[in-house]
């Protein structure tokens, strides 16, 4: 018992040091120099896939709520906000896994997104076998995060080795629980067929959007992330855009963008009564769901809106409907 005390004590020593060096100490040097403010660069194609880059600092790299040992973090109470505003964060809502169920054209889980039901619990009920099922809620706790993992994996390209690191469980298991899914789905398999041959044939696989992803053959595994990132980063492009239209054509709002962060981004604006901001936050979100490559299909997105008034860690969420 000592032991495991000493170890634990340790670790948190040295997860407090690297939050001092690595964001602390040079965030709060750069706020000395500009007036308490951190000025950063954004580049809107940084990236292979299209994603968005905020670097100089790497303010995307900001850790989240919660570590691991699920104690609070810091860091990001230390970002405030401007005296007499709020700051408003919107999330598009599982958007990853939900633009794959569109990519493969898997109706059933598109369904399941549009009746504002849980994706990965879905998959759960018909992807898993009760004997895998028994395993994940003895071994590794909450199914529906582990199924999480596990289709992002998929998406990732991975095979036995990479899902059963990823999972943290035995090849064996790892291998029962990938070759259940993907027999439980099969446009999943067809799907990664179709780019291999798209990839011989054209040298690219092509997205919704029109951007062209040229992949070597041999990397066939990696052209379904490839799409899904690129069209993640292309979706959140546009709506940053008409999201910025909206706030131009309407300056009595007086609010603005601050910075993306990954499948959200997070705005500012006067403080109001609830009646007005519902409104603000109604219309972000109809820009934010107003893309006609995902409403043709008949997706509707869903935005996770949270708000606060005092700093990054404090939101909370936000009910809008």
């Amino acid at each position: 018992v000592k032991g495991t005390l000493f170890i634990k004590t340790l670790l948190d020593i040295k997860a407090i040091y690297k939050l001092v060096d690595s964001y602390l100490t040079p965030l709060r040097k750069r706020a000395l120099y500009n007036n308490g403010k951190i000025f950063c660069n954004i580049n809107a194609a940084d990236t292979r896939t299209g994603r968005m880059a905020v670097t100089n600092p790497g303010l995307q790299t900001i850790p989240r709520l919660l570590s691991k040992r699920k104690r609070k973090n810091p860091i990001r109470s230390c970002f405030i906000c401007k005296p007499g505003y709020w700051n408003y964060h919107f999330d598009f809502k599982q958007i990853e896994m939900i633009f794959y169920a569109v990519l493969i054209g898997d109706q059933r889980l598109i369904d399941t997104y549009n009746a504002g039901r849980d994706i990965y619990t879905e998959i759960a009920t018909y992807a898993v076998s009760d004997e895998d099922l028994a395993y994940i809620k003895e071994n590794l706790g909450d199914p529906r995060q582990q199924l999480k993992h596990l289709s992002l994996a998929i998406i990732y390209g991975a095979g036995v080795p990479g899902t059963a690191k990823i999972l943290q469980m035995p090849k064996e298991r790892a291998t029962s629980l990938l070759y259940g899914y993907l027999e439980a789905c099969p446009l999943v398999t067809e799907y990664r067929e179709r780019c291999k041959h798209e990839l011989h044939t054209k040298g690219y696989v092509e997205d919704f959007f029109g951007r062209r992803y040229h992949i070597e053959p041999g990397q066939a595994y990696k052209a379904p992330n490839a799409v899904v990132q690129g069209s993640c980063a292309q979706i959140l492009k546009i709506a940053l855009i008409q999201i910025n239209e909206y706030f131009l054509n309407t300056p009595s709002e007086k609010a603005r963008i601050i910075i993306p962060e990954h499948d959200e981004f997070i705005t500012e604006r006067p403080s109001a009564d609830s009646d007005t901001e519902i409104t603000f936050c109604r219309n972000v979100v109809s820009a934010m769901q107003n893309i006609k490559q995902l409403t043709d299909r008949g997706l509707k997105l869903t935005i996770d809106v949270e708000r606060t008034k005092t700093n990054w860690e404090a939101k909370k969420e936000l009910e809008i409907t």
